[in-house]
């Protein structure tokens, strides 16, 4: 039988709460990436994925810098709409102004070049972009 004392139980409560405080730590950068669209850039920045590698399938779990450069090999060209469409059509849940504002933000960082390892190309007609890999 293995009975603890009060020093070996409280030891045992603050490994179990450093722990937790980890956990909780690691879960609020993960709404912050979510609620702020800078923070999901930054984050990206740690990929080094070549744009020329070929994504097999799309991944909701993707950054929005992914799932722009997926968008684009499959539908070869298109403006910020027709990328968010794409998009939503594989995320029905992700409400398309979300959507819009990450692509608007995430496509005009890739195609200047603002994202390590990741480029698209665009056409411009007036101030309307359309972007291909």
């Amino acid at each position: 039988m293995n009975i603890l004392n009060d020093k070996q139980m409280l030891d045992q409560l603050k490994l179990q709460e450093e722990d937790l405080l980890t956990k909780l730590k690691a879960i609020q950068k993960l709404i912050a990436a979510y609620s702020d669209p800078s923070e999901i850039i930054d984050k990206s920045k740690n990929k080094h994925i070549d744009d020329r590698i070929r994504y097999d399938k799309y991944d909701e779990n993707a950054t929005w810098a992914e799932k722009i450069m997926f968008a684009l090999q499959q539908i070869n060209e298109g403006y910020v709409n027709d990328i968010v469409e794409f998009i939503v059509k594989q995320e029905p849940n992700l409400a398309r102004n979300k959507a819009k504002r990450m692509v608007t933000l995430v496509a005009s960082r890739l195609y200047r070049g603002k994202i390590k390892d990741k480029k698209i190309k665009a056409n411009t007609s007036g101030r309307r972009f359309k972007y291909y890999i």
